[in-house]
């Protein structure tokens, strides 16, 4: 299966009712992000910050996943999926999604305020328990803080976060202003021959220069739209590699290398160009190159000026 790695922000939850940060009435328009979301605003006020985080949690239990949520963990039965998500909340596994990296922590946890990234301390709250009061103890007799990265700390999971981009096949930004770093960040790590998606409503700026397919969409309109376009994407290649077997069966695989160049397998079979173009993914293959006289087994059919980085695997089973 291909890698999708997802990078989801606010605007992932935002259908479900959850009041996003920074746009206009969000939630830093009531709470200044000094107050409750630093280590500086914790420790001049944790009461004020505590009861923060206790009412974001009520707001969680009121809430739903949306069909942008339920439509990411069904590509798990396409794709090797995995969700890179800035959000707090739990929306993505309640939906079904399996592999989830949290990379500013989770809502409905608390830890140490004394050593918060410890996972001796760090605790899943029950609904019952998401009023958290001052002087609810840790195990190590700090005061309990929520879990999350705030802005001034590291961020522990982006390793893992970049780990599983340098691996995507198809990178998908859901949501997101790409403005807090280190998340936006990640774009970088994509490798070059991965597709990108972008879907958002509002015009985003991500400052790159890598050719991006913008769904200008709320999420689940647009994670509708990217669905579509993945498995029809992944039918064309299923078509390709099944009319790879069709050339009479005289090649044995097709291996595209890069975008950029091809070359030939060195093989003592004696080649000629041959055959109609072939569209795939919205591209033509220009040449393929047959095989007369090749000997049974898997030799290597290449085709010219093509961006897909895969390899089809058909056996030779009868030459010329």
């Amino acid at each position: 299966m291909k890698n999708l790695v997802v990078l989801s922000g606010a605007g992932m939850s935002a259908e479900s009712g959850i009041s996003t940060f920074r746009d206009a009435g969000g939630l830093w328009d009531r709470y200044p992000v000094e107050q409750v979301a630093t280590p500086e605003g914790y420790a001049r006020d944790p009461e004020l910050v505590t009861h923060f985080y206790n009412e974001r949690r009520k707001q969680l239990l009121e809430v739903e996943p949306n069909r942008g949520h339920e439509l990411l963990a069904e590509l798990e039965k396409d794709f090797q999926v995995t969700i890179v998500t800035q959000n707090i909340d739990n929306l993505h596994e309640r939906a079904g999604s399996s592999h989830i990296i949290h990379l500013h922590g989770e809502l409905t946890k608390v830890c140490s305020s004394r050593d918060p990234n410890n996972p001796h301390y760090i605790k899943e709250l029950k609904p019952e328990e998401f009023e958290v009061k001052i002087g609810d103890l840790a195990g190590d007799g700090s005061q309990l803080r929520p879990f999350i990265v705030w802005f001034g700390e590291s961020v522990p999971e982006i390793e893992t976060a970049i780990d599983w981009v340098e691996k995507a096949d198809v990178f998908v930004i859901i949501g997101t202003s790409m403005n807090v770093y280190p998340a936006a960040g990640l774009l970088n790590y994509v490798p070059r021959n991965a597709e990108i998606y972008l879907i958002d409503p509002k015009p985003v700026d991500v400052h790159s220069s890598r050719p991006i397919h913008v769904i200008q969409k709320g999420a689940s309109e647009g994670v509708a739209e990217l669905r579509e376009k993945l498995l029809t994407t992944n039918h064309d290649a299923e078509s390709f590699q099944k009319r790879c077997l069709m050339i009479l069966c005289r090649h044995a695989f097709c291996q595209i290398i890069n975008q950029d160049k091809v070359s030939i397998v060195k093989s003592t079979c004696f080649f000629h160009d041959a055959d109609t173009p072939i569209e795939i993914r919205r591209e033509t293959i220009l040449q393929i190159i047959r095989l007369d006289k090749c000997m049974a087994g898997e030799k290597s059919l290449m085709a010219h000026k093509h961006s897909l980085l895969e390899t089809f695997p058909v056996q030779c089973l009868r030459c010329r």
